[in-house]
Parts: C-alpha cells; structure tokens; sequence
C-alpha cells in the first residue's frame, strides 16, 4: 500500500488504485495540462501579431527622361524608416496598417511627398523631376606666376 502522502502527490483517490496506474494517470493530466498551456500560448502569440502587414512597391523614373533612378530613398516621414530603389528603378516596403506620409528623395531631384492610407497592397509609381539652384554668377581670380628657375 502507498503511504498517504504518496497519495496525494499522485492523486489517488484511494488507497486501494495500485500506483502504477496512478502514475499513468498523473502522467497523463500532466501532458494534458501541457497540451493546454502550450495551446493558449500559441493563440496569444497569434492573437498579438494579429495586426495585418502590407506592402507598397513601385518604380522611381526621372520625370524628364523616363529613365530608372537607381538608389532613390523610399521613406516614411514619422519614423525614418525607408528603402532605396534597385537597378530597375523598383522598391518595396513592408508595413502595418496605418496611415502614413512616404517621401520619395534623390540627390538633384525635388523631394516627393504622398500621403497614404495602408490597408491593402499597393503599387505606386512616382517621377522625381529635377531642380537647381540659381544663384549669382561666381568670379573666380587668380595670378599667375612663372617659374623661371630650373629644377634641380
């Protein structure tokens, strides 16, 4: 016979189960328990990373020629965060559902601003055009002096 304490770590409800069943029995409310939490756990993670993810792409050309602007910025004006365009010309963005505002940027070209309301794929296709800066003519002097000496 198991001793009263053994039973109540097995959960016997009495002296008389035989302890191997016991064990089996307790074995298996553990694996169920285990099944259960494991379960629960599983549901919370997806439950948490259950908001939706979408993706903007598109193309970045030069207004004035139509060529693909290799290394233009993609980026989102609140957080900073971004991409740059491929040898094509092609991004791509992965983000929440939300509401944004994404600048389209290159060196020599006006920055290009669009706000956007994310709740599905969506294609985007922007042309940067190209800017200069005017400013007054720069007169550059300069003498010259001739070197009359050999060098030795």
């Amino acid at each position: 016979m198991v001793p009263n304490f053994a039973n109540a770590i097995l959960g016997l409800q009495s002296a008389n189960v035989a302890p191997q069943n016991a064990l089996k029995q307790t074995i298996l409310r553990s694996i169920k328990a285990f099944i259960i939490c494991l379960t629960a756990l599983v549901g919370f993670a997806f439950q948490s990373n259950s908001q939706s993810n979408y993706t903007i792409s598109g193309y970045v050309t030069d207004g004035g020629t139509g060529e693909s602007i290799l290394g233009a910025n993609i980026y989102l004006k609140s957080t900073g965060k971004g991409t740059s365009t491929n040898v094509y010309g092609f991004y791509s963005l992965t983000l929440p559902e939300g509401d944004y505002e994404v600048v389209y940027s290159f060196i020599g070209m006006e920055p290009v601003e669009k706000p956007l309301s994310l709740n599905e794929n969506m294609s985007i296709n922007v042309e940067l055009k190209s800017y200069s800066i005017l400013t007054e003519e720069a007169v550059v002097e300069a003498e010259s002096t001739r070197n009359t000496d050999g060098t030795d």
